[in-house]
């Protein structure tokens, strides 16, 4: 009979932990696009750059994962937890082509990474 009340007694654990713990499986953060768009030509110089995620994101994380080639100076802002924008300091060089990427460390408030990095291109005008 001791058997009874200890099988019990895990069954209750095992749900009452089930039941106020939920796992964020397999729900990865996304990037569903980004300004300007990537092949995109004739950029006004004075331009921002913006990338949007499907999740709230952990601002650090995904600063410290971008990167923008050639590198410029500039702060990022949010406007949203799910809307990342990166001002340049000084307007872009003109016809120039650059590179941004955002890598699999960024990561949403709940710590899951990127599920797939993110590159796109655009060129500069006059």
């Amino acid at each position: 009979m001791k058997s009874r009340p200890t099988l019990f007694a895990v069954l209750v654990v095992v749900l009452g932990v089930s039941a106020c713990c939920t796992w964020d499986s397999g729900s990865f953060p996304e990037i569903t696009g980004g300004f300007p768009r990537d092949g995109e030509t004739d950029v006004r110089r004075t331009m921002h750059v913006e990338i949007h995620f499907t999740k709230d994101m952990d601002e650090q994380a995904c600063q410290d994962a971008f990167s923008l080639n050639p590198p410029v100076p500039g702060q990022f802002s949010w406007p949203n937890p799910k809307t990342m924008k990166f001002t340049p300091t000084n307007p872009f060089e003109p016809n120039t082509t650059y590179s941004v990427n955002v890598g699999l460390t960024a990561a949403d408030q709940k710590g899951n990474y990127l599920k797939d990095g993110y590159h796109a291109s655009f060129t500069t005008g006059e």
